[in-house]
């Protein structure tokens, strides 16, 4: 309920509201802020772990490439200095609470919790999985392209994760709105750049109203479990 609730929030203005709204709800629920940041820290660790999986999967196999009039045009410095403030807030982290960190690590490294890791990645994965066939229907059955093979259906959701984790790693960007439909553009520009355009369009649509309607359904999901703690209390 609280994921679903703070889903939305990423649009405004970024990601970055996402996770602090979810830490705030989730805090009041009585959760410490230890294990808040931890399990935003896993939750960001495992859904980029996955696209990483299906993206590093479709270059290695020659499926997909990332397009040279994409990397030509990336301004390298916008890359190169968040990710340089961010491995510094980690070394300035593990500097002063380098014992309790590294414990607390520890603590989550075991066998039995590595199977309940491989479990939690493989539950990450319908995401790319389902809102990649949304984009391979939308291309077909919308835009009329051809696509009929595994390798096409394959290539969508592979090109869709490549979208999505650009949206995801890029600061400033409400959702990754532009950055993830610039992609797919370059990605899907084989189907025709009007195509390209227009699915990257209505798949944005469809995913913005899927997160309204989460949002929706999470306070009157909440709502009734209330009512009903408040009635067992009666």
């Amino acid at each position: 309920i609280t994921y679903a609730k703070t889903e939305i929030a990423k649009y405004i203005p970024s990601n970055i509201m996402h996770f602090a709204g979810r830490h705030i709800i989730a805090k009041k629920m009585g959760y410490s802020h230890t294990s808040l940041i931890f399990s935003n820290l896993f939750d960001m660790g495992f859904v980029l772990l996955v696209s990483l999986v299906f993206v590093f999967s479709g270059l290695i196999t020659g499926l997909i490439s990332i397009p040279y009039e994409l990397t030509s045009r990336i301004n390298w410095i916008y890359l190169i200095i968040p990710l340089v403030f961010l491995i510094g807030l980690v070394i300035f982290f593990l500097i002063k609470k380098k014992k309790e960190f590294i414990q607390k690590i520890l603590d989550y490294i075991t066998f039995k919790n590595f199977k309940k890791m491989i479990i939690i990645f493989l539950c990450y994965l319908p995401f790319f999985i389902v809102t990649g066939s949304l984009l391979f229907f939308v291309f077909r059955f919308f835009l009329s392209v051809q696509l009929t093979s595994f390798y096409q259906f394959a290539y969508v959701i592979i090109g869709f994760s490549l979208a999505w984790l650009s949206g995801f790693i890029i600061p400033g960007a409400p959702g990754g709105i532009g950055i993830r439909e610039t992609m797919m553009i370059f990605l899907f520009s084989s189907y025709g750049k009007a195509n390209a355009m227009m699915g990257a369009i209505l798949l944005r649509i469809i995913t913005i109203l899927g997160d309204i309607l989460s949002f929706f359904l999470a306070n009157i999901i909440e709502k009734k479990i209330s009512h009903h703690f408040e009635n067992e209390k009666k």
